[in-house]
């Protein structure tokens, strides 16, 4: 009986240990089973909660208008503003490098700057039009920003550039996604951009 009840607590610790082994290498770098989210990830879902899904990726409910934002902090150690990104839920973005934002003139030195992104539908819906803000922010490198047309149902858009008196001028995109119905652009500030079928 003693010899049976050392085996069994022998096999018990064998299990034991086979189990944490197994879980300490789930956990490593190397492993599959590691979970591939960064800090920047972490932030961007957090993030997503207000508009996108902070992967990029559409949700379901796409009514307008669409807004989200995000507070950029100076970092007296860089010398430098934040970066990072603003999604909304129909799949576009807002991308920031560390160190590109110039805030508007007037701004106190050091003061956070919120970044707005906002999509919403005009004209009988047969175009979207993109308000950023705060005016006056530069960005140096420029900043990216996609912008999805795929809720328009258009085999293809054209993007425009809305002036101040409201006329519309053709832009040429720094990239088109055919397949995903988006269009990137980079910019040093910031305007109001429509996309909509070629007028």
């Amino acid at each position: 009986m003693k010899t049976m009840g050392k085996f069994l607590g022998t096999a018990v610790t064998g299990l034991l240990f086979a189990g944490l082994t197994l879980n300490f290498n789930a956990c490593t770098e190397q492993s599959p089973l590691q979970s591939s989210i960064s800090e920047a990830d972490v932030s961007l879902t957090t993030l997503g909660k207000a508009g996108g899904n902070g992967n990029g990726e559409k949700q379901a409910d796409n009514a307008y208008p669409q807004s989200t934002s995000r507070t950029y902090t100076f970092k007296s150690a860089w010398n430098k503003y934040t970066g990072g990104n603003l999604w909304l839920p129909n799949g576009s973005s807002f991308h920031l490098t560390r160190g590109a934002l110039i805030p508007p003139p007037g701004t106190p030195q050091g003061a956070d700057v919120t970044i707005t992104m906002q999509a919403e539908k005009g004209q009988a819906d047969n175009e979207l039009v993109f308000t950023f803000g705060p005016s006056g922010c530069q960005f140096n490198p420029p900043a990216e920003v996609w912008l999805d047309y795929s809720d328009l149902q258009l085999q293809k858009a054209t993007l425009y550039l809305i002036e101040e008196d409201g006329t519309y001028t053709e832009q040429a995109p720094y990239n088109i996604d055919s397949q995903g119905q988006r269009m990137s652009l980079l910019i040093h500030h910031f305007s109001r951009y429509a996309l909509a079928w070629s007028r």
